[in-house]
């Protein structure tokens, strides 16, 4: 085996290094032998293919053209359902389930659609008012019989309410097939009964076959026969069609071989049964029994074969060249992937390698000069943006700063210009209380305001030192538990801690780790009305203490995002509750304390629902037990609440 492969890799190379005269030569004498062999076989292939492409475009062209018949009978059915529902008197009748009146009213439905062949109105759990079947003699109406067709659905007996869609099956009526649509009755928003109207199965596979020129079997869901066009039936059990698909058979029906398509039968987006579609095969395959024809004629086709094949390997000797020609003009655009396929050692060949090593070393400096191209437009794109956002971010604090404090200085100013003016001070007794307190209080926000922007800008610092220690979760959130509890009764609502049992210690910054916790409890106290609930749970998740505070509150808009851990963002919408200020800062505040204790912050929100907010920070490396944590377990009740949620809102 490896003698024959190197020997035919061999001949191989040999072959593409013999002059352009012997690669011509040499294939014309092996193709003569082998086209009268090749002949045969390709040429019955091609037919006995070719048959069987046309069987199946036939089958599916008929098929197509009975199940665009039944759609049609289907859309008539649903107008006469739309028609009759809705005439003037006939909610009311049926609501009221007047026979009398309902008869005349039917009546009316079957002489519009002449070529219905079963209407009844039916109350709302089924049972029959009225009922008209048209048969030789004419149309027959008479008090209706209690309908349960469930081949129809219950979607008939308009169970689904008022927007259901009409629902179509095939339902036998007196031993009779009738292909069957129904809708609901609509009185003042709600369904009071059922409307089905029919059309007999014979007549449905009547115009399926007059449509599709071919007999046509139908049947139900259930896989039984519902109706044959003609006599012969392909087969009583039809396979099972799934999804869009087709399923051809072929069979011998009344002697005769025949080719039969099931598909289902689609009536809008509802499946009611399968549809078949059979054809004789003999037309079909009439084109193969000319093979011996054409077999007579590969002798002459042998002999035009040689010149044909000097003209074949001629091409042969051009697919060399070909390559080359293209292969230059992809250079010529520009495309340095370009290259040339090397097929041997000949004239072409080295010009071909020779054209490969120009476009390799093309496209290597090429690709070079692309790299630092591209490295350097990245990096002034990276200095660009840093250099915007940060001058964004700059402009943006400054003018929040300005903004804060003109607010409380023109409360300043303003008081101390009415203690100065030339009537003298106001008379109104406590009027000094009065103005000391505003002034007081304006002052106050200022210096709360400045020390938050230090403790942002402390956070925000490399060179920030944190006194670390270890703390215990329990004992931590102990000392803060009455102060806390004062903030949320003060908003007049419920505060509740739940911590897990044997909490391990955290390496903490004590000071710190208070701001974070308070910060949280704090903005929920803000953003939560009265009545509701906050809870803070602090738990243990691997090698991570949680403190999660949750609450009822106004929630946070879904595209506030990150931003809300940004210096004084506010979402739009979100007003603190009680008329309590908020300077933006908080949350951003928080993230910095939390990542410079190594840990994360996140949160998850619904707007007008809540939010739950959750910290995570690693506990020590050498963790105990929290002492006092089996004390501190549970849920401590405060005021009133609910229950917690989710998602972001800018605090």
């Amino acid at each position: 085996m490896r003698f024959s492969r190197r020997a035919i890799r061999s001949l191989t190379a040999r072959f593409w290094n013999l002059g352009l005269i012997w690669k011509l030569l040499i294939p014309l004498v092996a193709m003569t032998v082998t086209v009268g062999l090749l002949g045969t076989f390709f040429t019955v292939r091609h037919l006995t293919d070719q048959a069987e492409i046309d069987l199946e475009q036939d089958l599916f062209r008929r098929s197509a053209a009975a199940q665009a018949a039944v759609r049609d009978l289907r859309l008539e059915l649903a107008d006469a359902v739309n028609f009759g529902a809705n005439i003037l008197g006939v909610p009311d009748a049926v609501a009221r389930s007047d026979a009398s009146a309902a008869q005349e009213l039917l009546a009316s439905v079957a002489a519009v659609h002449s070529g219905v062949d079963l209407l009844v109105f039916t109350g709302i759990d089924g049972t029959g008012i009225v009922e008209a079947v048209r048969g030789a003699n004419g149309l027959r109406i008479g008090v209706g019989t209690d309908w349960d067709a469930p081949e129809v659905g219950e979607d008939v007996l308009a169970r689904a309410g008022p927007t259901a869609p009409l629902r179509t099956g095939f339902v036998s009526v007196d031993g009779a097939w009738v292909l069957a649509t129904g809708g609901p009755v609509i009185l003042d928003g709600r369904v009071v009964g059922t409307l089905i109207v029919g059309i007999g199965a014979d007549a449905v596979a009547e115009a399926a076959q007059e449509r599709a020129a071919a007999p046509v079997e139908i049947f139900n869901r259930a896989r039984s026969l519902v109706v044959a066009s003609d006599d012969q039936i392909s087969d009583p059990e039809p396979p099972v069609v799934s999804g869009a698909g087709f399923i051809r058979r072929i069979a011998k029906v009344d002697g005769r071989r025949t080719a039969t398509l099931y598909g289902l039968l689609d009536l809008g987006s509802q499946s009611v049964g399968t549809l078949a579609v059979r054809v004789p095969t003999g037309p079909a395959f009439d084109a193969v029994e000319g093979a011996t024809t054409r077999l007579s004629l590969l002798v002459i086709l042998a002999m035009a074969g040689i010149v044909a094949l000097g003209v074949a390997f001629t091409q042969v000797i051009l697919r060399q060249v070909r390559p080359l020609v293209a292969a230059n003009e992809r250079l010529g655009r520009g495309d340095l992937t370009a290259r040339a396929p090397v097929r041997g050692r000949d004239e072409l060949g080295e010009l071909a390698m020779g054209l490969n090593l120009m476009a390799e070393q093309l496209e290597a400096s090429q690709s070079e000069l692309e790299m630092q191209v591209a490295a350097r437009t990245e990096e002034l794109e990276r200095l660009f943006r840093d250099g915007a956002q940060l001058e964004k971010g700059r402009a943006d604090l400054f003018v929040e700063v300005a903004h804060e404090f003109r607010n409380h200085l023109f409360a300043v100013a303003g008081f101390a210009e009415l203690m100065r003016l030339p009537s003298g001070p106001p008379t109104d007794p406590g009027w000094e209380r009065e103005y000391g307190t505003v002034i007081g209080q304006a002052v106050e926000r200022m210096r709360t305001r400045v020390d938050q922007l230090l403790d942002l800008a402390g956070a925000e610092a490399p060179e920030t030192a944190f006194d670390f220690e270890e703390v215990a979760p329990a004992e931590f959130v102990g000392e803060l538990r009455g102060t806390m509890v004062a903030l949320a009764r003060r908003g007049e609502i419920d505060l509740a801690v739940s911590l897990a049992d044997d909490l391990p210690v955290v390496r903490a910054d004590r000071r710190r780790l208070e701001q974070i916790v308070m910060n949280l409890v704090s903005n929920a106290v803000k953003y939560t009305p009265p009545r509701g609930r906050i809870g803070l749970e602090v738990r243990r998740e691997g090698e991570r203490i949680v403190f999660e505070v949750e609450d009822t509150g106004i929630g946070i808009p879904e595209n506030a995002g990150e931003h809300i851990f940004e210096p004084f963002y506010r979402a739009s919408g979100n007003v603190a509750q009680g008329g309590i200020s908020s300077s933006g800062l908080g949350l951003a505040l928080t993230k910095r304390l939390v990542e410079g204790h190594g840990g994360t912050i996140d949160y998850r929100s619904t707007p007008g629902a809540g939010s739950t907010f959750t910290v995570k920070l690693p506990v020590a490396r050498k963790s105990r037990g929290s002492p006092g944590a089996s004390e501190q377990r549970g849920a401590i009740p405060v005021a009133r609440g609910a229950a917690p949620a989710r998602r972001p809102r800018d605090r």
